[in-house]
């Protein structure tokens, strides 16, 4: 060994002890009293080290990598519904609506979320009752507003054979904007990727659009810190997704469905009514996949105690402006509730389906529908 080592050396190990065969007490002495004295090649190699990490982070947290990647990559859990809904949304329809046969794609709330079914199951019961080979995509996240699935559909694409299918219902239509928006940012929930139609719909609602900075992992840093980038799994097989369960509030009451509901607010309904125009008439010119709404049941649909006159005429009122928005936009609207035999045992809580069986009936009944539509 040559003297300049040894002297260098001697600094973290006595010369004495050099040609001593090291142990593994003897060399993690040696790394902590080189990792804690003052030494200038240390503390250099520390600032290139994290340099590189965070060039490294940065540079992976863009919607290019999201689009090579395995979507499951970029879950923060595997219950993680808006990291679902993003990385999908991103890889959109040229990575997850090709092959042979129909794409049903579902877009909506929690209210559409809890009456479908996992991929399993899903498939083969549209398949079925469709007559030809389909699929099913789950764009689904609690509490998504109609904006979100506006920029959902707009940046999944619609170039695909099959159907979009955005779930609504006659409550939420007509919730509070800016309560909602308001509740939204207190949950952290929110699509995470950047959205010119979204930007547009918040502007019109008079509601304030997310600060853009132009650099993904500032601008969504929940999606890409929460996820590490994409590289949780790096190394291991990435978890399959699974859908959240809501929880059951137990017994379904009036007096629940009450407080659940929230005051029809008219200028709220005519503004998400004017958010789906928007969407068909995306929809429309730029081809490909069929639009249809399909309206989601609420348990007051069902329990007769909460079916007052009021109740009725508000109704009512609903269906006619409806009915009103499909003549002029020709866009499919279905209902389906009356056909699914529901029951208030099968909701877990006045706005979410617990049934398998119900989710089954659903599905089959609108996949019929979409393809009693098909030319």
């Amino acid at each position: 060994m040559s003297a300049k080592i040894a002297e260098k050396i001697s600094v973290f190990v006595p010369a004495n002890r050099l040609n001593e065969r090291p142990s593994l007490r003897s060399l993690v002495k040696a790394f902590w009293l080189g990792a804690t004295q003052p030494n200038a090649g240390v503390a250099l190699s520390a600032v290139v080290l994290t340099l590189v990490g965070v060039l490294l982070f940065v540079g992976s947290s863009t919607e290019a990598r999201v689009r090579r990647t395995d979507a499951a990559s970029w879950l923060r859990r595997v219950d993680d519904a808006y990291g679902h809904l993003t990385s999908l949304s991103i890889q959109g329809a040229e990575r997850h609506a090709r092959g042979p046969g129909a794409t049903i794609v579902f877009v909506g709330p929690s209210v559409l979320q809890s009456l479908l079914l996992l991929p399993a199951e899903l498939d083969p019961v549209l398949t079925g009752a469709i007559g030809r080979p389909a699929r099913g995509l789950d764009l689904t996240a609690g509490a998504l507003s109609a904006m979100e699935s506006a920029a959902v559909v707009d940046r999944f694409g619609t170039h695909f054979d099959g159907w979009l299918v955005l779930g609504v219902n006659r409550h939420t239509l007509a919730r509070n904007l800016k309560r909602e928006q308001d509740r939204k940012t207190k949950l952290g929930f929110w699509v995470t990727f950047d959205s010119a139609v979204l930007d547009d719909e918040l502007s019109r609602a008079g509601l304030p659009a997310a600060r853009v900075w132009g650099v993904p992992l500032l601008d969504h840093s929940g999606f890409y810190c929460g996820s590490l980038a994409g590289w949780r799994y790096f190394g291991r097989k990435a978890p399959v997704y699974v859908r959240p369960l809501v929880r059951s509030s137990g017994r379904v009451t009036p007096a629940k469905i009450r407080a659940t509901n929230s005051i029809y607010e008219e200028a709220a309904f005519v503004a998400n009514l004017g958010v789906l125009a928007r969407i068909a008439e995306r929809s429309r010119a730029s081809g490909g996949a069929r639009l249809v709404i399909v309206e989601c049941p609420f348990a007051d649909e069902v329990i007769a105690e909460v079916q007052t006159a009021a109740w009725r005429r508000e109704r009512e009122r609903f269906n006619q402006r409806r009915d009103a928005w499909v003549a002029e936009h020709g866009i499919p609207w279905i209902d389906v509730t009356s056909e699914l035999g529901l029951k208030a045992e099968d909701f877990i809580d006045p706005q979410h389906v617990g049934s398998p069986e119900v989710r089954r009936r659903f599905l089959t009944v609108v996949a019929r529908r979409l393809a009693a539509m098909e030319p």
